[in-house]
């Protein structure tokens, strides 16, 4: 299969790949792994004091225990609804939930309330892509200027996001170095 390597991947060489972490590091997971995988990397990564960040796509049975688990989630419709929905997770401890709407735009709910942001126009060509690119800008915006999740982590991750389905490709797709530049100097 594709992901036969991810999922060959064992607790124990995850877990030593991580080590190295310091608090307030961050650890980003999706779908890919093994459930046994994943939930050693969560639990090693809290106990390291690292930040826990899940999109769960694929979407996998073992994500109902782990989610509350993190401290962030990216979630696109379709999973929020399968997860019981943004408030079930703020509720289960979750800090930070990023709901992605497509063409409808991103909302970030979080103990400051709900906060939405307007996608960026765009004539899709490919949408592979677009919710990674999306969480990578705004982890990134975010984390450069050391600010938790926030509504201009939100727009550059649109900007971003729009840029990447304008063009066919996965990673090829992806804003250039010079246009992610020019994306986080927007306020």
């Amino acid at each position: 299969t594709t992901n036969a390597a991810a999922v060959a991947l064992t607790p124990q060489v995850a877990c030593a790949a991580i080590e190295a972490g310091h608090p307030g590091d961050m650890l980003v997971l999706q779908g890919n792994l093994s459930a046994e995988t994943t939930a050693a990397l969560v639990r090693r990564a809290r106990d390291l004091g690292l930040v826990v960040t899940i999109n769960p796509s694929p979407l996998q049975p073992y994500f109902d225990a782990l989610l509350p688990l993190a401290q962030i989630v990216f979630l696109n419709a379709g999973e929020a609804e399968l997860t019981g929905g943004t408030a079930r997770l703020r509720q289960a401890g979750v800090a930070q939930v990023v709901l992605t709407r497509g063409p409808q735009g991103a909302v970030l709910v979080d103990a400051a309330g709900t906060t939405e942001v307007a996608a960026v126009p765009a004539d899709p060509v490919d949408t592979t892509g677009a919710g990674d690119c999306f969480l990578g800008v705004a982890l990134a915006s975010a984390g450069l200027r050391g600010v938790p999740l926030d509504a201009r982590a939100l727009r550059h991750a649109a900007a971003a996001a729009a840029l990447t389905v304008m063009r066919p490709g996965t990673v090829s797709a992806f804003p250039t170095p010079q246009e992610m530049r020019e994306i986080l100097k927007a306020p």
